[in-house]
């Protein structure tokens, strides 16, 4: 038998019996019959702590509050995961026969509250490239709102500037790929 914390083991059970529901310790019986999974708290526990047995996992919550009349069940607020992160993939011309990749570029970022993002990013840092043929450009942000734009040069062309926007995000992670010929 494993010992936890009260607070722990009872957050625990609420977890793994209920899938969203909460029970009030004041509540549970005293004399429920083992099989039940509120069997796995003991009375023989001291103050603070308790011991468990197998953990049952509820199927049908109804049942359950059937088998167990006492039972007060209170139920938990469900925030919506607001954060949830897409990806977005730009893509510019396409890949040809001979190209290779030329250039990687990648960066993440992550910010302490939701705010408009902007990069800028240039083909070769510094010099001669290779003929551009195509790019492909993921994102990963909170939403897929965003835009890229080339800014200078392009396909065909020795070099390339694109700006990446993302609107309203708290993290901001891009890899682009620039493929190229001699």
């Amino acid at each position: 038998m494993f010992t936890f914390h009260l607070n722990l083991a009872l957050y625990t059970l609420v977890m793994l019996w209920l899938g969203g529901h909460a029970i009030s310790a004041m509540n549970i019986p005293t004399s429920a019959p083992s099989s039940a999974p509120l069997a796995a708290l003991t009375s023989n526990t001291t103050e603070g702590e308790m011991h468990l047995r197998d953990v049952k996992t509820i199927t049908d919550i109804r049942a359950f509050i059937a088998q167990h009349p006492n039972l007060h069940l209170t139920r938990l607020m469900k925030k919506e995961r607001q954060n949830t992160l897409q990806t977005v993939k730009y893509t510019l011309g396409g890949r040809v026969s001979g190209d290779r990749l030329v250039a990687q570029y990648g960066d993440t970022t992550f910010y302490p509250a939701k705010k408009d993002v902007t990069t800028q990013v240039t083909y070769p840092a510094t010099g001669t490239g290779s003929v551009v043929t195509a790019v492909e450009i993921h994102c990963l942000q909170d939403d897929n709102a965003g835009n890229a734009y080339v800014v200078a040069g392009g396909l065909g062309q020795r070099f390339i500037s694109i700006v990446l926007e993302a609107t309203q995000t708290e993290r901001f992670t891009y890899n682009i790929h620039v493929y190229g010929t001699n």
